[in-house]
């Protein structure tokens, strides 16, 4: 045989053997893990009430479940929260802006497409202020500033019915000084 055909011989059977499957078969393991520890849970007190009303003759029930108070757990989750509020402000005082969200409803190199775009917000939402703003080669119409994606989708989806480019994207939001 010539080297030529061992060669190619070898090289067959090389692309044989990579084809082949490698799979073993593989035991089902059984898990199974309590996180019941992890919930939180209202203590409850039974108290036994009366049997009758005095005003009326009609039984009431025996027991009444009355819950744990709560508003500790309110306290120290509102605690909690204003501490982080608090951090978010001085961090966002720091830097000078805050990270939130607008409602983007052109971006292209048309500027009369762009103004168009920006005519049809102020028909759907008369009460919003759409921004045109020109970084080149793009002009970008936006509407909105939002702190959160959630607060913009009202909005978003009022403009989605009419403009199907409409996107909530996230933008930088200066405070006013």
């Amino acid at each position: 045989m010539s080297k030529k055909t061992k060669l190619y011989q070898t090289l067959c059977l090389m692309m044989l053997a990579a084809c082949t499957s490698k799979l073993t078969p593989t035991q089902e393991v059984d898990y199974n893990e309590d996180l019941s520890i992890h919930r939180p849970t209202n203590e409850v007190a039974l108290v036994e009430l009366d049997t009758e009303d005095p005003e009326n003759s009609d039984p009431i029930p025996v027991f009444d479940v009355i819950e744990a108070d709560t508003n500790i757990v309110a306290q120290e989750v509102k605690i909690r929260l204003d501490s982080l509020v608090d951090s978010i402000a001085i961090n966002s005082r720091a830097r000078g802006y805050i990270e939130g969200f607008a409602i983007q409803v052109y971006t292209g190199n048309n500027r009369e497409k762009a103004n168009e775009a920006k005519a049809k917000v102020y028909e759907l939402l008369p009460d919003s202020y759409p921004r045109l703003r020109y970084q080149q080669p793009i002009f970008k119409v936006k509407v909105g500033r939002f702190y959160t994606r959630l607060e913009a989708q009202e909005m978003y989806s009022v403009l989605k019915e009419e403009i199907n480019t409409a996107i909530i994207v996230p933008e930088r939001i200066y405070p006013k000084r």
